[in-house]
């Protein structure tokens, strides 16, 4: 059997032609690869995929040194006491029915709470009907790594790659590389979308490369995959009010709450994994400060917006936050131990080497960047409160009331809160309208394409009949 070779700065990729897998085919698992000298035995993990990936067979993997390089500093380190490069895997991809089709799932059970809600009773026409045999096709890959000891493989030392972290890699890098050669819409699958438990079983390789497998199947459950699934608690009353007034505040673009948003956004792609992800959310929230407290200030000191358009709109947000030392007295330099040299060293530069080098970052980097925004958006405020006289436009935009109760000094509370009630509104109808003269010269006139054609809504009478058509 001829193998096609694929070769990259991560791995070494040897792919066997496509073949069918029989519904018994233990036989197929081989140990032809493995290394009786180096490992004592091998370890199969079987995961099923959110998706149907386009892929079927036995692929072994060659993983190389880069492989891990290419992580990033803070990434968990090689951990030879399970393992050694170049390090060959084995995986096998299987198509397997499942039961019911996600799509005519959600419908049925969107149609099932409408029936109760709008006329009391389920069970119309939109249900499923019991025993229906819609169904779809998901991708499950079994994985055979070897392994020196299998205690170390699946409970790592601290700031080790343990068994289920190279399997997520491998796994995740070996989707992009389907998605890229197949043109499929395959999500990523971040760390977030493994499945809970992993069922594992044990083997020693005998005579003729064969594989002896265990009687015992054990499951990995990864604590933080694990509180990822967890269901989240219903908001009580009270709570479920902010919902109200953060839409209101969407609405109306305030800058604060689009600010929030992709900070929001980038807190709920770290919770599910996706590193690169959380780190543009947090990146674009940081230069969405930046930017608002500048023109903001601008707008209060009389600056029309013809003007400001020409001296900020081709100004690097470094320049701008550096610039901002001026009307807000500190030290905001980018060179010098603090806020701003935390934003540029752990949010902007990370988020240039992703844009410009493909870089993937890590959990560790996430995290050091969301201290540096927290950093920044607590900085701004602070500067603001203790400059409440001079902008005190600018403070009620952009500063929240939880913040004027905890950088605000006794003796200024209420006279910055009074001041806050008396001006909000009527200074964000003034910024609103200012700001939107700025970006209409700020982004050249008016750039307007000619829309993408959306596709066609249908209105279908029963969706499970066409559907069975």
């Amino acid at each position: 059997m001829s193998e096609q070779e694929l070769g990259c700065t991560a791995c070494s990729v040897f792919i066997s032609a496509r073949c069918d897998i029989p519904t018994t085919d233990s036989q197929r698992l081989t140990a032809d690869w493995f290394d009786n000298d180096t490992y004592t035995g091998c370890l199969a993990m079987s995961f099923v995929l959110p998706d149907d990936v386009p892929v079927q067979g036995v692929f072994p993997i060659r993983i190389v040194e880069e492989f891990f390089g290419n992580r990033g500093t803070g990434a968990p380190a090689l951990d030879d006491s399970w393992m050694v490069c170049p390090y060959i895997l084995k995986t096998k991809w299987v198509h397997r029915p499942w039961p019911i089709h996600p799509v005519l799932e959600d419908y049925s059970l969107a149609g099932d709470v409408l029936d109760r809600v709008t006329v009391g009773e389920a069970g119309g026409e939109g249900a499923v009907p019991p025993g229906a045999t819609f169904g779809h096709r998901r991708s499950v890959v079994v994985i055979v790594l070897p392994v020196k000891a299998r205690e170390t493989a699946l409970s790592p030392h601290e700031g080790a790659v343990g068994a289920l972290t190279l399997v997520q890699w491998v796994l995740a890098d070996w989707l992009r590389a389907a998605r890229m050669s197949t043109g499929a819409p395959i999500n990523e699958l971040t760390y977030g979308r493994l499945p809970l438990a992993i069922p594992v079983r044990y083997a020693i390789v005998v005579d003729d490369a064969k594989l002896s497998w265990t009687d015992e199947r054990f499951d990995v459950v990864d604590d933080e995959v694990m509180n990822r699934a967890l269901p989240q608690p219903i908001l009580s009353g009270p709570n479920a009010n902010r919902i109200g007034e953060a839409f209101g505040q969407i609405t109306w673009g305030r800058p604060g709450a689009v600010q929030l948003d992709h900070i929001k956004r980038g807190d709920s792609a770290a919770f599910h994994g996706d590193d690169i992800g959380a780190l543009l959310a947090y990146a674009t929230a940081c230069e969405l400060a930046i930017v608002n407290v500048t023109l903001v200030l601008a707008w209060e000191d009389g600056m029309q917006p013809e003007d400001a358009a020409r001296k900020f709109r081709d100004m690097s947000a470094t320049k701008l936050l550096t610039s901002l030392c001026h009307p807000l007295g500190g030290k905001w330099s980018v060179d010098d131990p603090g806020f701003a040299q935390d934003w540029r060293v752990h949010v902007s530069e990370v988020r240039n080497k992703i844009m410009h080098t493909g870089f993937r970052p890590t959990y560790d980097e996430v995290a050091y960047a969301h201290q540096a925004l927290e950093a920044l958006m607590t900085t701004i405020p602070a500067r603001l409160i203790g400059k409440w006289k001079r902008f005190p436009k600018t403070l009620s935009i952009l500063v929240s009331r939880q913040s004027i109760d905890l950088y605000a000094s006794k003796k200024a509370l209420p006279k910055i809160i009074d001041d806050l009630e008396n001006r909000s509104h009527a200074s964000e109808v003034e910024f609103a309208a200012w700001r939107k003269a700025y970006y209409s010269v700020a982004v050249g006139g008016d750039n307007t394409a000619t829309p993408a054609q959306r596709p066609k809504i249908s209105y279908i009478r029963n969706l499970l009949r066409f559907w069975s058509r």
